[in-house]
């Protein structure tokens, strides 16, 4: 079955990239990620788990604040942009984008965004 959702395929696209590319730069090499895709009332949910270094609890209200690292990730290059864009990428396409779960073992971050209906006709 394929899900057909509304929006720019190349925005989109850029969110999940973002998404798989911190599961990558996070994690241990060669770790597992997963990635998974449903459909949840109107919505189409991306779902990718990593098994990297986690979030810790009193650092998650800033995960999507520009410029943010957290301690676990200051070592790691990067800009602290990556999930303040790809929310506000997200958001332009009515969806929605944050962190589903984190702890010690790893992190899911989730992405949704609405089908296009339009389709089914």
């Amino acid at each position: 079955m394929a899900l057909r959702i509304r929006g720019d395929p190349d925005r989109v696209a850029q969110i999940v990239s973002n998404l798989l590319d911190n599961a990558i730069k996070y994690s241990p090499p060669r770790s597992a990620i997963d990635v998974s895709v449903a459909m949840v009332g109107d919505e189409a949910q991306v779902r990718v788990s990593d098994h990297g270094v986690g979030i810790p609890d009193d650092e998650r209200g800033l995960l999507f604040a520009p410029f943010f690292r957290t301690t676990r990730t200051r070592e790691i290059t990067g800009t602290g942009l990556g999930l303040h864009i790809s929310r506000k990428i997200a958001e332009q396409h009515r969806g929605r984008l944050w962190l589903d779960a984190s702890g010690p073992g790893g992190s899911v971050f989730a992405l949704a965004v609405p089908l296009d209906r339009r389709a089914e006709s």
